[in-house]
């Protein structure tokens, strides 16, 4: 990781990120927050618009969340997702 620069690529992208996870918080009415730390990033699902997340933290995940999981698996992507949140690299 050191040799290769990876730690000082992903501080360099990391405006990248932040700008597409602000994009996605703008552009789309389920996202309820989004963030990120360098490359790595989470976005939070929320059911309704007056915030009401799609599921809690500690539940399984609500079957709409596993359908996007399924979606996004079957694009050639992997995340991982607890409750309402997406997790992103």
């Amino acid at each position: 990781m050191l040799r290769d620069g990876l730690v000082e690529n992903a501080a360099k992208l990391g405006p990248v990120m932040e700008e597409c996870m602000n994009g996605l918080l703008e552009g789309h009415p389920s996202v309820k927050q989004a963030r990120n730390r360098g490359l790595f990033g989470a976005f939070d699902v929320q059911r309704n618009r007056q915030g009401t997340f799609i599921g809690a933290v500690d539940a399984p995940l609500d079957p709409a969340m596993v359908a996007f999981k399924n979606v996004l698996y079957d694009s050639g992507l992997f995340t991982m997702m607890r409750g309402h949140t997406v997790f992103t690299n």
